[in-house]
């Protein structure tokens, strides 16, 4: 039977006030389940930081041209 090797655990969106603006981040956890976890720990944060960073460039996306009125 097929089991997971990832599992998502939970996610987080955090804003941090700067004096130039806020600052989005975005943290999640994630627990492996294989036998070669020290070489899927690896792939996996590649993997989550690339999506991670394209749902913060989605976001900012949205943000910048809502502020500039642009849709």
């Amino acid at each position: 039977m097929f089991t997971a090797a990832v599992d998502v655990l939970d996610g987080e969106y955090r804003l941090e006030p700067t004096l130039e603006g806020v600052v989005l981040h975005l943290v999640s956890h994630e627990r492996l389940s294989t036998h070669f976890n020290p070489h899927a720990a690896l792939w996996t944060d590649s993997v989550m930081r690339a999506i991670q960073g394209q749902i913060l460039v989605v976001i900012k996306n949205r943000c910048e041209s809502t502020t500039t009125g642009q849709r």
